[in-house]
């Protein structure tokens, strides 16, 4: 395959990337969205139209790898960034930057709504203590399936 056909190749995967990551990012933000009002049925749904955009994520991360290993190139990030700053075509490199950008913005809204369930799940569990009543709390502890439980002195448990 010529460097012409490599590039061209390349750049409709960047492109395909773009695409699932600009999708991705409003799905994180209607997921923001839905765990901020407690819309677990949302949160379900959205799970469902995110999962097969990840996947698709893969493959075309695979699918990148094959055309530089196809080349005779290593399928490493220094490599096809070498690539790309070697290359001609402006709208390779910026669709590459915006990529990132779009990467990046992908990753810190997904640490955005971690945080946000964390903080739901330590409210959760501080109102629980306050209806079971504090005093009879004894401690929190993890389940043989890896849930935590508050449970009771009176033998009372709830899972949070």
């Amino acid at each position: 395959m010529d460097a012409t056909n490599i590039i061209n190749e390349v750049e409709q995967i960047i492109q395909q990337e773009l695409n699932c990551l600009k999708q991705l990012d409003k799905l994180m933000a209607l997921e923001y969205e839905a765990i901020k009002h407690s819309k677990a049925d949302d949160l379900s749904h959205l799970l469902e139209q995110k999962s097969p955009l990840i996947i698709h994520l893969q493959e075309l991360d695979k699918k990148r790898n094959h055309v530089l290993i196809c080349n005779s190139m290593t399928p490493t990030l220094k490599a096809f960034n070498e690539l790309i700053e070697n290359s001609t075509s402006e709208s390779l490199k910026n669709n590459w930057k915006q990529l990132k950008e779009q990467l990046s913005q992908c990753k810190d809204n997904n640490e955005l709504n971690g945080r946000l369930i964390h903080m739901r799940k330590n409210n959760n569990e501080s109102i629980l203590k306050i209806l079971l009543g504090n005093r009879h709390i004894s401690s929190e502890t993890y389940s043989a399936s890896g849930r935590t439980g508050v449970y009771s002195k009176s033998g009372l448990s709830a899972v949070v």
